[in-house]
C-alpha cells in the first residue's frame, strides 16, 4: 500500500476527488490520503489525515508516493510563491522512492480563444496567446502558466511531474456563481427563469465530476507515461444560448436572453485526443448528460 497527498482539496475539485476515491477501487491501494490545506477537510473516509497549515509556511511532508496539487490561493503572486515553497519542501524530504506529482492547471493558459476549433496541448507552440479582457481571468491564467513552468522545470531527483489542463465541469459541489452553468442549474432547482446575459456566442463543454476525478487519477498513477501535459474535459461543445433553451424545454421553465448584437465568439473546448489515445478512452462525452446528472443529484440531495 502507498500514500497520496492532496494539496488543497477543500473546493470543487477536492470534494469531487475525495468522493470519487471513497467509492473507487484505487482506495484499496492507498494506506493514507493526506490533505494539506488551511481548512480542515471533514469526511467520513477512515484513512484521511489532515495536515492543517498555510501552504506558504509548510515545512515538512509525510512519506508519500503520489501528489495531486490543487491549491489556488488569493492571487497569482501567492500561488507562485506557494508552488516554489512546496517544491523546496519536497526537495528537502529526499524521498528515495519515485514520486508522481500531478499539477492541476487550467485551459485558461491557452488565452482567449475566438475560433471554433478544439484546443490541443500544442496550441501555444503554433499560436500567439491572446490575453483575457478580464484582469481577473488574466491573473488566474498567468498564475497557472507560471506554476506549470515551475513544476515542469524543477530538478528534483525521483520526481515525475504531470500537468492536467482542466476545462469546464459540473457536479454536486459546484459553487462559483460567476459561471453561467451554475446560474442555469440554480435557476432550474429554484424553478426560476433562466437568464442568459451574454450578447455574443459562447461555446463550452461539460464533464461530470466523477469522470474528471477518474481522469486525474489515471494520469497520476500511469507508469512510464510518454506525455507530461494532458487536456482534461469534454470535447462535446455546446453554445450556451442553445443550451439554455434546451434546459428550459426539458425542465419547464422560461428563458430571458439578449439579442446577439456582437459578432464575437468565446470558445473554450479542449481536444482530448491525447488522453483518449493513451488511456484507450472510447466513451461518449455528453455535456448535456453531465448537466442533467448534476441537476438530478443536487435535487435528490435536497429532497432527502
Amino acid at each position: 500500500m502507498t500514500n497520496l497527498l492532496i494539496v488543497g482539496g477543500t473546493g470543487f475539485f477536492g470534494k469531487s476527488l475525495i468522493k470519487y476515491l471513497n467509492k473507487s477501487k484505487i482506495k484499496k491501494r492507498l494506506k493514507y490520503i493526506y490533505i494539506l490545506a488551511r481548512k480542515k477537510k471533514t469526511t467520513n473516509i477512515i484513512n484521511i489525515k489532515n495536515i492543517q497549515t498555510n501552504l506558504l509556511k509548510v515545512k515538512n511532508l509525510p512519506k508519500i508516493r503520489y501528489i495531486i496539487y490543487l491549491a489556488k490561493l488569493q492571487n497569482s503572486h501567492k500561488d507562485i510563491i506557494a508552488a516554489k515553497n512546496f517544491l523546496k519542501v519536497l526537495k528537502r524530504a529526499k524521498f528515495k522512492e519515485r514520486i508522481n506529482l500531478l499539477y492541476v492547471s487550467s485551459g485558461a493558459v491557452y488565452g482567449e480563444i475566438n475560433k471554433k476549433k478544439l484546443i490541443n496541448e500544442n496550441y501555444l507552440l503554433n499560436n500567439k496567446r491572446v490575453k483575457f479582457s478580464s484582469s481577473r481571468k488574466e491573473d488566474y491564467a498567468y498564475s497557472k502558466i507560471k506554476c506549470e513552468k515551475i513544476f515542469l522545470n524543477c530538478k528534483i531527483k525521483n520526481l515525475d511531474v504531470r500537468i492536467a489542463r482542466c476545462f469546464t465541469f459540473t457536479g454536486e459541489f459546484l459553487e462559483d456563481k460567476r459561471f453561467a452553468i451554475v446560474e442555469f442549474i440554480n435557476s432550474i432547482l429554484q424553478k426560476k427563469r433562466i437568464i442568459f446575459k451574454s450578447n455574443h456566442e459562447i461555446y463550452r463543454s461539460y464533464m461530470y465530476s466523477d469522470q474528471l476525478s477518474e481522469w486525474l487519477i489515471k494520469i497520476l498513477f500511469k507508469k512510464n507515461i510518454k506525455f507530461r501535459v494532458f487536456n482534461v474535459g469534454s470535447d462535446d461543445k455546446i453554445e450556451l444560448s442553445k443550451l439554455a433553451k434546451i434546459l428550459t424545454l426539458k425542465f419547464g421553465t422560461n428563458l430571458i436572453k439578449k439579442n446577439k448584437i456582437k459578432k464575437k465568439i468565446s470558445f473554450y473546448v479542449p481536444s482530448v485526443t491525447r488522453y483518449k489515445r493513451v488511456f484507450n478512452f472510447k466513451k461518449k462525452q455528453s455535456s448535456l448528460s453531465a448537466i442533467i446528472t448534476t441537476i438530478k443529484i443536487i435535487n435528490h440531495a435536497k429532497t432527502n
